[in-house]
């Protein structure tokens, strides 16, 4: 299943890829009519592929959890984000609701957290017309937080509640070509079987209240998952920016998503904008601030009398050299592919020789899965030859479509610096530049 998934998440690498550099290029109108529209069916596409593989790990009981330290409001906000243009298009108000005692920081693991959070208020958002649909965080206990999904939708019938959690199973009623038509019926099997994982031991995974025709909400618990020897208590430190201002964060909102309500309105659509967030967002302003940062980094290694920051792409399928190279040209970064570890090693070779430090490469992005010497091992042979002091140290970013957790692990084994899946995803990119570059 891995390497299905693998083969899939290819070639969509370099569709996501190319349709978001082609947005930028043509015309707005263009871009809203056809290659939003396209990005948006590849995403959706990406999201089944992703919810079949964790499906297959689930069964296997191999799926694994990455439990760390993190800001619990910002994975809450991230999550919300995904879905405001999706709220706004339907004229849903869209709330995320964090009670002043839930603390700052909880370990746990903030992707799983967000998978779960954007399937229960996705499936929410579907299933509502008008009102509202709320995310809402409360402290549960000393170690636990509450985590509801509230809507104001068609609700669920008694004897439906009991299909819900069962994987590829869907729904059978007169709403469901309306309001059900997408998705495969995997994301609340995969939702309740992250949820056990992510609670108390003992619970039972994801609650549900209902009332037909007058709404749902889904709730869990959020365990504070600790490891030994680490601060036992939650961090509790005041949240001074939880009471944003609601005019200025919607206006925030209303900037983000110009496009789509341009869109909407273009085909005779009547938007209600009603979004309302109780805590910060930063999408309005992460893609732009993250480029001039990049830009601000490559400059100043131009400053130092290099002609820019160079990039070695290594991968055998030229689609995704190709597709990287323009996200990064777009970063101002020079940029050379190889397709084999023998063509890596005479382009190292060659720029050894020249012994030139503005021909050596600034970041090598390594495809894992090569032909012949993969590039666990040609990683593993280039830090032999850093460390003989034989080549200048470059950071080495795995690139691969595997998304396993033994994948990530194999690839800090062998000794690259950092890690990147594909399809690629454009913020990540900057974020990944403004580290090690």
């Amino acid at each position: 299943m891995s390497t299905v998934s693998h083969e899939l998440r290819t070639p969509l690498n370099a569709i996501i890829v190319m349709n978001e550099c082609l947005k930028d290029k043509v015309a707005p109108n263009l871009a809203d009519s056809f290659v939003r529209p396209s990005l948006n069916a590849a995403r959706l596409l990406l999201s089944l592929i992703q919810d079949i593989l964790d499906s297959a790990q689930i069964a296997a009981q191999s799926i694994r959890m990455a439990f760390t330290r993190v800001y619990i409001r910002q994975v809450l906000s991230d999550a919300i984000d995904l879905l405001q243009i999706q709220a706004v298009a339907k004229g849903v108000e869209l709330c995320l609701e964090v009670e002043d005692d839930v603390p700052r920081y909880i370990w746990t693991d903030a992707a799983r957290l967000r998978q779960v959070i954007i399937n229960l208020t996705g499936n929410a958002l579907k299933f509502t017309s008008k009102g509202s649909v709320k995310v809402i965080a409360t402290r549960a206990s000393p170690t636990t937080l509450s985590i509801a999904v509230q809507d104001t939708g068609i609700g669920i019938r008694d004897n439906d509640k009991a299909k819900l959690f069962t994987a590829f199973v869907k729904l059978d009623r007169e709403e469901a070509p309306v309001l059900n038509a997408h998705g495969v019926g995997l994301g609340l099997a995969i939702s309740q079987s992250l949820v056990r994982r992510l609670g108390p031991i003992d619970n039972t995974g994801i609650g549900i209240e209902s009332t037909y025709g007058e709404g749902s909400k889904f709730s869990f618990l959020l365990e504070n998952k600790c490891p030994p020897g680490g601060d036992e208590e939650f961090q509790d430190e005041v949240e001074e920016d939880s009471k944003t201002d609601i005019k200025n964060t919607n206006m925030q909102l209303l900037m983000s998503t110009a496009p789509a309500i341009k869109l909407l309105s273009t085909f005779g659509h009547e938007i209600n904008f009603a979004v309302t967030l109780k805590v910060p967002t930063t999408q309005a302003s992460g893609r732009k601030a993250l480029e001039v940062k990049v830009y601000d980094v490559i400059s100043r290694k131009m400053a130092c009398g290099c002609e820019c920051a160079h990039a070695l792409v290594v991968d055998d399928n030229q689609f995704n050299i190709y597709a990287l190279r323009q996200l990064l040209d777009a970063h101002g970064l020079r940029i050379e592919g190889v397709f084999s570890a023998e063509q890596f090693d005479e382009r190292l070779s060659t720029r050894c020789k020249a012994n030139d430090k503005c021909l050596m490469f600034d970041i090598i992005f390594m495809d894992c899965d090569l032909p012949i010497r993969d590039g666990f091992a040609l990683t593993g042979d280039y830090k032999h030859r850093v460390t003989h002091k034989q080549i200048r140290s470059a950071p080495v970013i795995a690139t691969t479509a595997f998304v396993d957790d033994d994948i990530r692990t194999r690839c800090f084994e062998a000794g690259m610096d950092d890690f990147i899946s594909k399809p690629v995803d454009l913020d990540e990119l900057a974020r990944l530049l403004l580290k090690w570059l």
